[in-house]
Order: structure tokens, then sequence, then C-alpha cells
């Protein structure tokens, strides 16, 4: 996204809570094509916890399938400080919980269309062409170019 003249704007913090370490860093790759410069991954949920305490994020990213686990948990934080969520999965949508059915899913593979227009969905949006993208950007003084203010 262009600043306008005398705005400056900074890519909003996305945490990506992966456990296949090369999903993970395809999501981060795609992010970053989109324009997202601060993505933290994290491998398990007691550091996607960790991450989002000490790095709280504008926006996550989050596997349903961590290991053994179910990531809902981690999910309700994320909830409670109101951050959006997509949710990565091969699985169907009609097999979250209803209380997460609202939520945008990102399949896998992944797709950096789909991708784009789940981050739109959660009001990051992004035009993709080709390999090129302009990214939703946050102003220095915490607006966006809706009037949404990331969380503090």
């Amino acid at each position: 996204m262009r600043a306008l003249e005398g705005e400056t704007y900074r890519s909003p913090r996305v945490l990506v809570v992966e456990d296949e370490p090369r999903i993970a860093r395809g999501l981060q790759s795609a992010l970053t094509e989109l324009g997202f410069n601060e993505v933290y991954l994290a491998h398990d949920l007691l550091m996607g916890q960790a991450l989002l305490l000490l790095r709280p994020p504008e926006l996550g990213i989050l596997d349903v399938h961590i290991g053994r686990d179910l990531v809902f948990p981690l999910a309700a934080e994320f909830r409670a400080k109101l951050i959006p969520i997509i949710f990565s999965t091969s699985d169907a949508a009609s097999k979250l919980p209803p209380e997460w059915s609202t939520n945008p899913i990102v399949g896998k593979p992944l797709n950096i269309e789909a991708l784009s227009a789940a981050l739109g969905a959660v009001g990051f949006a992004h035009r993709v062409s080709g390999k090129t993208a302009e990214p939703f950007g946050w102003r220095l003084d915490g607006a966006n170019s809706s009037g949404r203010r990331p969380p503090t």
C-alpha cells in the first residue's frame, strides 16, 4: 500500500502456528510476498502462547491440528484479545466446531490467492496479480485506511 504524503505505514505482525516446518516456511514466504514483514513462527502450542504474550500479533494463522492437539484453546486466547484468526487445515470447513465456523480457512496445500482472500475476509485486504501484491498496512498513528486500529 502506498503511503499518502506525510504518512508512514508498518506491516501488521503475524503469528503462524504450524507444526510442519515446510508448511510454516511456505506460509511465511507467502505472507512476505504479500507484504507482511513481521511473521513469527511457532511449531507448538506452548511456543504459540509465549509469542502471543511476548510479541502480540495483529493476526494469527493457526493450523487446526498441532501434533495430537487441537489449536482451539490457543485460538480462544486470540479471540479474547480481539486478534483475527485464519485457520489452516486440510480438513473440510464443516469439521470445525460451530463456534469457529465463521473464521476463514486456508487449505493445504497453500494457494496464495486463497490466502489473499482469507486475509481480506479478516480485514487485511491485498490485491494480488501474478506475483505482486499491494499490502494492507498500519499507519504509525495506529489506524489503517478503514479506520481499524491494531490491538494494543
